[in-house]
């Protein structure tokens, strides 16, 4: 293992850069009002995110968080898909009615005010006109730069936790548990859908993150029994789905 750089404070506690290092480095920051508002079906709508400049989709890892400022008195879900096309947010409001909440609706509200920040752990070459502190590792690409921000982490897991914010609070969702049991046939469906997510309450000073449940039910009839439990009838033309993830997780960090 090779150590690159390492600094030791009065009490001995020590930051290392070795060739295990790695950060994430804030790549872009988006005013959410400027990203296009897509309905591609009546329960689907989304936040269109730009393009960023030397990174695809899909290819290097992205975290994505929801800037505070300006967010006192709201309270949301956040949640950020990629592929190599394309980025999109989705906000849920999880004081809707249970059957409304499931969907990702156009927060107007949060949508007018908040910025997007995604991060990267990036491959970087040396500054052409070597400005400020630059570390390599011995293959020449750099660890660190004072040129960059990078995250800084005040808070993550999966407990509830409230926390003091301020301009720079960034609110991150890092993951969220699935859980899916459903039979479907020509009938109808029968069976649950649950996701649960990290709720963001945003109050003058402080952020609070505790975990939500979005589930959808299903009570259709499909064919055995009508109560989902049976086994009769035409019960090879009935599809299951069955899953599970363990995902939950956020993050409460800011760019420095």
């Amino acid at each position: 293992m090779s150590s690159y750089f390492e600094y030791v404070s009065e009490d001995n506690g020590r930051i290392v850069l070795d060739d295990r290092f790695q950060n994430f480095e804030l790549v872009d920051v988006t005013a959410l009002s400027q990203c296009r508002k897509d309905a591609t079906t009546p329960t689907l709508y989304s936040y269109a995110l730009p393009a960023i400049p030397g990174l695809t989709p899909g290819k290097e890892v992205l975290v994505h968080g929801l800037g505070l400022t300006g967010l006192s008195g709201k309270r949301f879900c956040i949640n950020v898909t990629q592929d190599y096309y394309e980025r999109r947010l989705y906000l849920y409001d999880p004081d809707l009615p249970a059957s409304q909440r499931v969907h990702p609706v156009f927060r107007d509200d949060i949508a007018a005010v908040a910025k997007v920040y995604a991060f990267a752990i990036r491959t970087r070459k040396p500054a052409e006109h070597l400005s400020g502190i630059e570390l390599y590792d011995e293959s020449g690409n750099v660890l660190y730069s004072s040129g960059a921000r990078y995250m800084d982490v005040i808070r993550c897991g999966t407990d509830a936790a409230t926390v003091p914010y301020d301009d720079s609070t960034i609110a991150i969702p890092f993951g969220e548990d699935v859980y899916v049991e459903v039979k479907s046939s020509h009938k109808g469906q029968w069976g649950t859908e649950s996701n649960i997510r990290p709720t963001f309450t945003v109050s003058a000073d402080t952020v609070s993150v505790a975990a939500s449940v979005f589930m959808t039910a299903y009570g259709g009839d499909v064919g055995d029994g009508g109560d989902g439990g049976g086994h009769h009838g035409d019960d090879e033309n009935i599809e299951y789905r069955n899953l599970a993830s363990y995902a939950y997780g956020y993050m409460i960090a800011r760019a420095v």
